[in-house]
């Protein structure tokens, strides 16, 4: 007899069992992978994200609208929850001469930059001519991204702002 034909069944099942042990790790890995991306609750992706890139050359001739318009917005975001969860915002609509828009707002999209997959909307509701206020359900202290939409007659005025719900130092105090 040959020495191939002396080895047991167990000695020929070394070579096979490392390929499929393997292969096993991978599809393990693989799956860990696709679970951690999928669950990650930082990423989002835009709504109707296909639609908006079909449409891009409208919503550029819409922003550049906007613009034209000379329309100013200052966004303020309470750093302090109230006693029902949810933060103050602030919203001022001037136009080019600081004077105040009588405009009609939609609701508010926004979402937390570390928590993409979670955006909140939120109704603002006008207090004095240009001037909003909304409690906002904005629980998560951070960045977040605010959108909003005005409009007056056929004028529509497009804004997004960035804004921490921390608040800024005084003069000559620094953050540590």
């Amino acid at each position: 007899m040959t020495r191939h034909a002396q080895r047991s069944f167990r000695d020929k099942l070394v070579w096979p069992g490392m390929v499929f042990g393997l292969i096993g790790i991978s599809l393990t890995l693989m799956s860990i992978t696709f679970y951690l991306a999928v669950s990650d609750e930082s990423f989002g992706v835009e709504e109707d994200y296909y639609a908006k890139a079909v449409s891009w050359d409208e919503s550029a001739a819409d922003l550049a609208a906007s613009r034209a318009l000379g329309w100013n917005v200052d966004v303020t975001i309470s750093p302090d929850l109230d006693l029902s969860g949810k933060r103050g915002v602030m919203v001022v609509l001037t136009d080019a001469q600081g004077e105040a828009v009588e405009a009609g707002v939609a609701p508010v999209f926004a979402f937390h930059h570390a928590r993409r997959k979670q955006p909140v909307e939120f109704e603002l509701a006008q207090i004095a001519r240009g001037r909003f206020s909304a409690g906002a359900p904005l629980e998560r202290n951070g960045l977040w991204q605010v959108r909003l939409r005005f409009e007056r007659g056929h004028d529509v005025f497009y804004h997004t702002a960035d804004l921490s719900t921390h608040p800024e130092p005084a003069r000559g105090e620094t953050q540590g």
